[in-house]
């Protein structure tokens, strides 16, 4: 893709505080992806160089930035001549790889799903693409056992395949296009006072799309300046958990990775045909909208659930599992079954094509929590003990860094028009840190359910589950 025609990437505006047959939501949400090209504008360490818009004790020294000849674009004129099909042409071919890759990271889904959405009465809600590649970010400035237990709970055998695995999965989930939007951005904050290398934060920026920030890591500022950061590129959907974030005095480095999503649904649902339901909740029940659709479509009848799937437009599809009866839903989370359909994987025996009346409930769950558990049951140990860990890429003077902080957040809105989505991870390092089917179905998604929102290539973006609305 040309440069002109991408968005820049370093900048982008992308705690755990009834019917015959019922469906869960595995929404599989797909971005319709393009290839991000990204200029790289370095500054001196030390010079004075200000962040456009930031505050004088702040300055940038790498900023990623590349213009989007479709983020321009309105409606109209992206469906003029050949804008669009030309946009899709370079899409689809820069999703293959990825799209390859993707079987190869089901172990590492399946974890982060197992750590972070089994629960009893709340909803849960992450985003593993995200985190794969704010793990993949904190493997660049770390060695030894250090990096190897991260390369370990990737599923990769070397840096350079983590690198190769992050050039797909960022080419086939960076888009921001009239019809689709799937921003994702990085970032550094780095402490005046220490001596970095400069290898790592050229790949950080080069490979990684990352703009670096430097100032004064004890100044308010730099922590406003660091959640007005989140906050441009989640588009303010996560600002009551980012106005949690802060630098601390001790911070060597913060390392956040955002992703902002809006697809709309091909056929998207009519509010005139929404209806009053009750919702059975883990807690209780509860009423709530209902929207309603139908028509012939692909239904997988698995050993434990049921799941279909609906298109979006310029994008993939949203995919909706409901257990079977008496199942709980905390089980699908570590179902294999969950990625036959996701992928298409199994034979044909488990689908069936009926006329389908859908009740889908529109709903908007949020969540933020610490990653530090998370990690530790990845395999991911020694970051967090200034005793063991290797920060030694990022500089000589990295004896006693750790991981002081990790937070991830993440929410999902699903009404009539289609999908939003939006996530941001944090880490701070500092220096010494811590059945029978019938022709004929009603799918009614009035219980507690599970959703996965993937990229076109497969590519998980989001997953959560709703046990209360």
């Amino acid at each position: 893709m040309k440069d002109e025609e991408i968005e820049k990437a370093g900048g982008s505006k992308g705690k755990r505080k009834h019917g015959n047959v019922k469906i869960i939501a595995i929404l599989a949400s797909t971005a319709i992806i393009a290839a991000v090209a990204v200029g790289i504008y370095y500054f001196r360490q030390n010079g004075s160089d200000l962040a456009p818009g930031h505050s004088g004790s702040l300055r940038v020294i790498r900023a990623a930035n590349a213009p989007s000849e479709y983020a321009s674009m309105d409606l109209d004129e992206f469906f003029e001549g050949d804008n669009r099909r030309n946009w899709v042409r370079s899409y689809v071919d820069n999703t293959y790889a990825s799209a390859d890759l993707q079987p190869d990271l089901t172990g590492y889904y399946q974890s982060v799903m197992e750590n972070t959405l089994v629960l009893d009465d709340i909803n849960t809600v992450c985003s593993p693409l995200n985190m794969y590649i704010s793990f993949s970010m904190l493997a660049e400035i770390s060695e030894g056992e250090s990096r190897q237990q991260i390369l370990d709970a990737l599923g990769v055998s070397d840096m350079d395949q983590l690198r190769g695995n992050v050039t797909s999965i960022w080419d086939a989930n960076y888009v921001d296009t009239p019809t689709v939007t799937s921003l994702l951005a990085n970032s550094m904050w780095l402490n005046e006072s220490v001596n970095f290398n400069d290898d790592p934060l050229n790949v950080l920026a080069e490979d990684y799309h990352a703009s670096s920030f430097i100032g004064d890591v004890s100044s308010p500022e730099m922590s406003e300046e660091l959640r007005k950061w989140i906050s441009e590129n989640t588009k303010g959907l996560l600002d009551q958990y980012a106005d949690d974030i802060s630098l601390n005095p001790q911070t060597v480095i913060a390392l956040v990775s955002t992703i902002y999503y809006k697809a709309g649904w091909s056929n998207e649902f009519h509010e005139n045909m929404n209806t009053q339901e009750i919702f059975h909740g883990t807690l209780s029940d509860s009423e709530v909208t209902m929207m309603h659709g139908g028509g012939s479509m692909p239904v997988y009848l698995g050993d434990d659930f049921t799941a279909l799937g609906l298109h979006l437009s310029d994008s993939g599809s949203m995919y909706f599992f409901l257990p079977d009866e008496g199942v709980d839903v905390n089980t699908l989370v570590s179902d294999p079954e969950i990625f036959n359909v996701i992928w298409r994987k199994d034979s044909d025996e488990h689908w069936e094509n009926p006329y389908v009346y859908l009740m889908l409930p529109k709903f908007n769950i949020s969540e933020d929590m610490s990653l530090i558990d998370t990690m530790k049951s990845l395999g991911i140990t020694d970051v967090f003990d200034p005793a063991v860990s290797d920060f030694s890429p990022l500089s000589p003077d990295s004896a006693r860094y750790a991981i002081g902080r990790a937070e991830h957040a993440a929410m999902v809105e699903v009404d009539e028009q289609g999908v939003i989505g939006a996530a941001y991870t944090f880490f701070d390092v500092r220096e010494g840190g811590v059945p029978i089917i019938e022709n004929e179905m009603y799918f009614t998604l009035d219980r507690p359910f599970m959703f996965i929102v993937t990229g076109y290539d497969g590519s998980i973006l989001f997953s959560g589950i709703v046990r209360n609305i």
